[in-house]
């Protein structure tokens, strides 16, 4: 049975929390419907850099808790709806000093992407290339895929074994392989050495498969890859040759969405700073801010996430009558289950840190602090 005493039934919710999950489909877009975020202008502006033929590059950046990942899934989404993309969101995996960018290929892009997409994708070319001579198939595939090494790789689906596929995925997803297997694949020597630019290069030949057997274009969202500050001076030179490859305007096997995090633009690191190679490739127009909320939009950003949380099946007048007696504050419907003198403590309470993730943290705290002190509403002494 219903617990009648829960966060939900005591408040009118449709849930126990305020949090806004980027990776929920109603959430991100509930969230990216906010003030200073133009985001059919963003989703126009990729429509028609895709219409050209060359998969557009872009960045978005912002506070930590800004929304930049509900932005991205959102924009996602709705451009799925109007125009044929692959959409692959991948968040930079935890960097350190010594990493390097093999690790956001394995970690990151070779996971987001998938085994059995990656392996659907080679199995689709090797049946297209058709059956020939073993010199000739690699013809063909080195046509196909624009890459001597790699088309070596995928003969082996000439014969298309489990375990075939899986010492192929092995190879490709950047682990280390037995010399033995590097033999059935006629390599040398497997990609955990290779150079940052034939990684990259590599995740361009994936697009290109992409357009030619789903016809779609890739769209490779990276997210918080501010991460890469963490990457020393040793290292950090091989992301940028890769981004600057995968960055660059006339490749046009893949389009590249970037989501980064920081209070300043000065702040993000260097190679997508202003002077890095990144900005120097898409260009100014290429850079979106998705900022902090402004004062006066806080109080309306708060009203809008109750009216969103808010269970529509609820009599919230007869939760609204029961407190009158409780607490002394002015309790209004659109802000309820919080008192207005709430709303204005969340408001100070933020204070610099004007994010939406700062002001549902606060609001979800007070509510399972209301709902432990056996309170009716939400009141400015349970405001963090």
């Amino acid at each position: 049975m219903d617990n009648p005493n829960n966060i939900q039934n005591r408040f009118g919710l449709s849930r126990s929390n305020f949090i806004l999950n980027p990776l929920s489909d109603e959430d991100a877009d509930f969230f990216a419907d906010r003030t200073g975020v133009n985001v059919g202008k963003i989703i126009e502006d990729l429509q028609i850099d895709l219409a050209t033929g060359l998969p557009p590059k872009r960045m978005l950046w912002g506070p930590y808790g800004g929304g930049k990942t509900h932005t991205l899934q959102h924009t996602m989404r709705r451009l799925s709806d109007l125009t044929p993309i692959y959409p692959v969101y991948v968040e930079c995996p935890d960097l350190s000093k010594r990493s390097a960018f093999l690790e956001l290929y394995r970690e990151g892009v070779m996971r987001g992407c998938g085994q059995d997409f990656i392996m659907h994708l080679f199995e689709s070319i090797r049946e297209k290339v058709g059956y020939a001579k073993p010199d000739e198939v690699i013809r063909k595939l080195k046509e196909a895929l624009i890459d001597e090494e790699l088309a070596k790789a995928v003969a082996i689906l000439t014969n298309p074994t489990d375990k075939n596929k899986l010492i192929l995925w092995t190879w490709f997803s950047g682990v280390p392989v037995p010399r033995g297997e590097l033999t059935e694949l006629s390599q040398t020597q497997d990609l955990t050495s290779s150079e940052p630019a034939r990684l990259a290069h590599y995740v361009t030949i994936i697009g290109k498969l992409i357009q030619e057997i789903e016809d779609k274009t890739l769209i490779l969202v990276l997210d918080e890859m501010d991460r890469i500050g963490f990457v020393g001076p040793d290292t950090i030179v091989q992301f940028r040759t890769a981004f600057t490859r995968l960055m660059d305007p006339n490749q046009k096997y893949i389009s590249v969405l970037l989501g980064l995090s920081a209070r300043n633009f000065p702040d993000l690191p260097d190679i997508f700073g202003g002077g890095g190679p990144i900005v120097s490739r898409i260009g100014r127009d290429a850079i979106t801010e998705i900022p902090m909320l402004e004062d006066l939009d806080v109080e309306p950003f708060i009203k809008k996430i109750i009216g969103y949380i808010r269970n529509g099946a609820v009599n919230i007048d007869s939760l609204i009558e029961a407190t009158k007696d409780t607490t002394n504050e002015e309790i209004v419907k659109d802000m309820f289950p919080f008192t207005k003198e709430a709303i204005d403590a969340i408001k100070v309470g933020v204070g610099q840190e004007m994010t939406p993730r700062e002001i549902t943290l606060k609001m979800t705290r007070a509510a399972g602090k209301a709902h432990n002190y056996d309170r009716k509403v939400i009141t400015s002494d349970l405001i963090d």
